[in-house]
């Protein structure tokens, strides 16, 4: 029986981009062109086999069902025969899935932890006066976490908490949990204080296809509490929640209390997220809303709201800047700005997968209108300074380095690819090849030694529809098949430091080509144009006339 995965020489984990890029690399191998002493029926068997690979791979619904029921799962006559729904298949997945992800948790235990350091600013006048001392003035809170799994649906998770050093105060507590399948999971958790000790049971179960609920039960020294709720979904993006907490507070002399939280999230694809809610009780009622925004490939703004109308007027609202750190895909820095009854406050951090670490600095202990309009020019100063003195050079810089690199070994493996017996024709295609590389290698020498020397980064040609921001990137550039990379041939084209396209369709120059006949295209270019300049992008229409550098006219004086 044929295996799809062993056709095209991938394993089983593998992603769609690696599934596309091995499968152009075998079109390419079995093509005629490549392989003159092959016969034409042979090549037509080996190119049908890889693209009915290709085909089901690619595609999610069908993968799935490949790897549930593998090839007779998807033929169409045994749907019905015996065979398992679609939700069932999806169900099958779902849990192997789970189950895959479970024995890989096992195999390592997960150390996790935050680190939060608090400076009251607002109160450095008693420090300057020497009223108070610089520890009075800054709080230091620690957290850290060790789960241990014990077996493939047990583990232990240890916990500890330690504020210091104004007031020093800990915290422990150990959580038992155990997965009922993928569908289910109960806990214990017992835990102490240096005043306090607690006790928590709950249970987490998956009630229906779209609907899961969960339910908390919590004992310790001064009350008790229950929380329940249930989560459904209400539309394909949005899913509502409904929460209940009721308890009793011994220290208060057993009074009771209510809340009820009330809410949906709503969420789109790699976009935005929205949620909102209210939330009433038998003590406070008011109502809650945020979201965030997804502002480009590497940043999120998040934003929250919260406002209490009863017993009194309150309020609390958050604005946060999130910048994903390329160099380490799951490490993130944040900078935040919060304010409200209790005051305003600036937050500065750094996370990981594992790790947290803050810095809240608290600008004001009230929030009038004033305060909040000159405190809230700090953080954007510095924000904006600290984008443009090390975040923008920097970033440039590694770009630069990933784009030399990355042509490099570009290079490297268009000699590699190349077979070692090769006709007359294709090996003086392989001389001119190398002659054009030496030249273009030459001029971007040339180029580069100039003070106002124009070097061509990358150049795209075809149909595309990024940014000009997102075209340093590569964003759905290198993968697709309407886009051809003409950056050699662009820096060919580069005479006297300058680039000069007439209004014509660029096809037509020496080293382009058309890669989608009858089709809009675009010409994307990424240059430098000077040595102490910075990097600078174009994209215009094909039958657009492009000038580098941009000639600007002069205008008469009178």
């Amino acid at each position: 029986m044929t295996d799809y995965y062993s056709v095209l020489g991938v394993p089983r984990n593998a992603t769609k981009r690696e599934i596309t890029k091995k499968y152009r690399n075998l079109l390419q191998v079995i093509h005629p062109d490549r392989n003159p002493h092959s016969s034409e029926s042979d090549s037509n068997i080996a190119s049908s086999t890889i693209i009915e690979a290709y085909s089901v791979l690619n595609d999610d619904t069908k993968r799935k069902v490949y790897d549930v029921l593998g090839i007779e799962g998807l033929r169409s006559e045994n749907i019905g025969k015996g065979q398992p729904s679609p939700e069932e298949i999806q169900r099958r997945f779902d849990r192997g899935k789970h189950a895959e992800e479970t024995v890989a948790a096992i195999k390592k235990s997960d150390l996790s932890g935050s680190i939060d350091c608090t400076f009251n600013f607002a109160e450095i006048q008693d420090l300057i006066t020497r009223e108070r001392t610089l520890a009075d003035l800054i709080s230091l809170k620690l957290a850290h976490s060790y789960r241990i799994p014990v077996s493939n649906n047990f583990d232990i998770k240890l916990r500890a908490d330690i504020e210091a050093p104004n007031t020093l105060s800990s915290s422990f507590s150990t959580t038992f949990k155990y997965l009922h399948g993928s569908e289910a999971n109960s806990w214990l958790q017992i835990g102490s204080t240096v005043v306090n000790s607690y006790a928590q049971i709950g249970h987490w179960t998956k009630i229906s296809r779209n609907t899961e609920g969960e339910l908390k039960l919590l004992h310790y020294r001064y009350g008790h509490e229950m929380e329940g709720s249930i989560i459904t979904n209400l539309m394909e993006d949005t899913n509502g929640y409904m929460t209940i907490v009721a308890g009793n507070q011994l220290y208060t002399g057993g009074r009771p209390y209510t809340t009820l939280k009330v809410g949906a999230v709503k969420k789109k694809p790699k976009a935005h997220h929205y949620n909102g809610g209210v939330e009433v009780g038998n003590e406070s009622i008011g109502f809650f809303t945020g979201g965030s925004m997804k502002l480009s490939k590497q940043s999120t703004f998040r934003y929250d709201l919260t406002v209490g109308i009863f017993p009194n007027v309150s309020y609390n609202a958050r604005v946060l800047l999130q910048r994903k750190l390329s160099s380490f895909p799951s490490s993130r820095a944040f900078i935040g700005y919060t304010f409200g009854n209790k005051g305003i406050s600036l937050l500065l951090g750094y996370s990981t997968q594992h790790y947290k670490v803050s810095f809240p600095i608290i600008l004001s202990n009230y929030a009038s209108v004033q305060d909040i309009l000159l405190l809230s020019f700090f953080p954007v100063c510095l924000s904006a300074l600290c984008k443009y003195f090390w975040w923008d050079p920097a970033l440039v810089k590694k770009k630069m380095r990933y784009v030399d690199t990355s042509n490099k070994t570009k290079e490297e493996e268009e000699v590699i690819s190349e077979p070692n017996t090769v006709s007359t024709d294709k090996k003086s295609e392989t001389e001119a090849s190398a002659t054009s590389k030496s030249r273009v290698n030459i001029i971007r020498e040339e180029e580069e030694s100039k003070e106002e020397g124009l070097v061509i980064r990358l150049a795209y040609y075809g149909n595309f529809s990024v940014t000009a921001e997102e075209l340093l990137d590569r964003v759905d550039l290198e993968n697709n098949p309407k886009v051809v990379n003409v950056t050699d041939a662009v820096q060919l084209l580069v005479k006297d430091s300058k680039l000069i396209l007439d209004e014509t369709t660029k096809d037509k120059l020496p080293g382009f080509s058309d890669p989608c006949p009858g089709e809009p295209k675009k010409l994307g270019i990424v240059y430098r144009h000077g040595i102490n300049s910075r990097v600078a992008d174009l994209i215009v229409d094909d039958n657009e006339r492009v000038e580098i550098p941009v000639r600007r006219a002069v205008e008469d004086v009178d």
